[in-house]
């Protein structure tokens, strides 16, 4: 008796993989152009790490956070919006109850103490991409009273954005580090230590903070980071802090010339915290930015300060 064969079963359909658990670009300075749009889950978080739920998003892969706004967050009483003065008034995060000092309303805060850029999307709609709107820096903080999700009044975290790098790589463009001029809390003390310029340095990171929008103005941002510069170009000692070479050139003050650098960010403007800046000299920062090793390059250099801070 011959018998029919048995029916080869057929192949079951394979299951989509799941997202990596290490991001694809993990560790890397998140690169994006401004008014491009990108896909949350692939194309921000698939990269570059970060929770793909909620309004902010620090990554624990790279040195970035990423906040979302959008229309949909007016139900729960965030109302996200541009100043004439270019600032953004961004809401902290928290449904019910007065907003805290917390989570990822305290990784805002820090940001610029932990080395960590801000990079603002705003949301296209339920299910479409994300707009990039730039690099963003902390320029203050408000407290005030609003509505929650139940239309409760509780207390509400406002915080002020400024831009700052916001040019996609390919349009960097390099400039010389200008000339150092001591705060004059520290030109009145004779004389003025590396330990002064640290301390200062530091206290303008982390008083990056205000009452009301405007409160930090564009010159108070440029003098913080003015004193952060100027304790980076101390503690290099006339030395490249990658290559380890002598500056190139004396500028016409006397002083060795060397270039500020961010090292976790695109460009190299707003306040930092002085272990995540390196004063470097121009050959290198053209490389990092420009050179085809510009990332091992930066990467290296991170974590040499690292080690020295």
């Amino acid at each position: 008796m011959v018998t029919a064969p048995l029916p080869i079963p057929k192949a079951s359909p394979k299951a989509p993989k799941p997202p990596p658990k290490t991001p694809s670009l993990s560790g890397k300075v998140p690169q994006f152009t401004v008014g491009q749009d990108y896909v949350r889950r692939t194309e921000i978080h698939g990269n570059y790490g970060g929770s793909e739920q909620g309004g902010i998003s620090p990554s624990s892969f790279c040195k970035a956070i990423f906040l979302f706004t959008g229309a949909s967050g007016h139900k729960y009483g965030y109302t996200d919006k541009f100043l004439p003065s270019g600032i953004f008034l961004f809401c902290g995060e928290g449904k019910n109850g007065p907003m805290t000092m917390s989570g990822g309303n305290k990784a805002i805060k820090d940001h610029a103490a932990m080395g960590r850029a801000l990079h603002l999307f705003e949301s296209l709609g339920k299910g479409m991409k994300q707009r990039y709107l730039g690099q963003f820096i902390l320029g203050g903080i408000q407290r005030t009273r609003g509505p929650d999700e139940a239309g409760a009044i509780r207390d509400v975290t406002i915080f002020e954005l400024q831009p700052g790098g916001m040019l996609p790589a390919a349009a960097i463009t390099v400039t010389p580090a200008p000339a150092v001029t001591l705060p004059a809390s520290l030109a009145a003390r004779q004389p003025v230590t590396l330990t002064d310029l640290r301390k200062a340095a530091v206290a303008a990171a982390a008083s990056n903070t205000g009452k009301s929008p405007g409160t930090v103005t564009p010159q108070l941002q440029r003098h913080r980071s003015d004193e952060v510069r100027d304790y980076v170009l101390a503690r290099a000692k006339g030395n490249c802090e990658n290559c380890t070479n002598p500056a190139p050139f004396l500028k016409p003050d006397g002083s060795p010339y060397l270039e500020g650098h961010h090292i976790n960010r695109l460009s190299d403007d707003g306040i930092d915290h002085p272990k995540n800046m390196a004063a470097i000299c121009p050959t290198c920062h053209c490389e990092i930015h420009f050179g085809a090793n510009g990332v091992a390059v930066n990467d290296s250099l991170r974590l040499k300060i690292g080690k020295s801070w």
